[in-house]
């Protein structure tokens, strides 16, 4: 719906990747079942619905963030390379925000249906935390709840992580 489309806008900072979204639904609209009519029967619906139900689960989790959070300057690399030559996505769609309280939320967005990672280090200088600082981290995802991961300080290895199939990940640093 376009309920779900216009959140999925917002979650993956709409204000970043506009663009890369709007490539991307055209290149697959010819062969989306969203798009396509008479593809009651078609198999790729269902993958479809699943994406869009993951979608609404995550607004759950990261809500917080999208209503009183400031969205923040995207992650290093988000514009490097995020389609291969055929085409297909090597990265996760990436947005950052800072709650209020300070709480800051790495939310990666995956519409494929195989795990993708964002890779490379984050200096955690950029989103405010101190040198030296110990960062707890917390991961929540469409495939799992809610879970403390550890404390970091100084980077943070976004190789680690991997973004479930057609689903939702947020990292979160406090």
């Amino acid at each position: 719906s376009q309920a779900v489309v216009d959140w999925g806008l917002q979650l993956m900072g709409a204000d970043y990747i506009t663009g890369k979204l709007i490539s991307h639904l055209n290149w697959s609209a010819d062969t989306s079942p969203i798009f396509n009519q008479s593809s009651r029967n078609n198999p790729q619906l269902a993958e479809w619905i699943a994406y869009a139900k993951n979608l609404v689960d995550a607004y759950a989790f990261v809500r917080p963030f999208l209503l009183e959070g400031q969205l923040l300057r995207p992650l290093p690399g988000s514009f490097d390379l995020m389609f291969d030559t055929a085409m297909q996505m090597t990265k996760p769609w990436t947005s950052v925000w800072k709650r209020a309280n300070g709480v800051v939320g790495i939310v990666l967005t995956n519409p494929h249906a195989l795990p993708k990672q964002f890779g490379g280090t984050i200096a955690l200088s950029r989103y405010g935390f101190s040198e030296g600082q110990s960062v707890a981290v917390t991961l929540t995802s469409t495939a799992n709840n809610s879970t403390a991961w550890g404390n970091i300080a100084d980077t943070l290895d976004m190789s680690q992580f991997t973004v479930p199939p057609k689903g939702v990940l947020l990292i979160e640093l406090q």
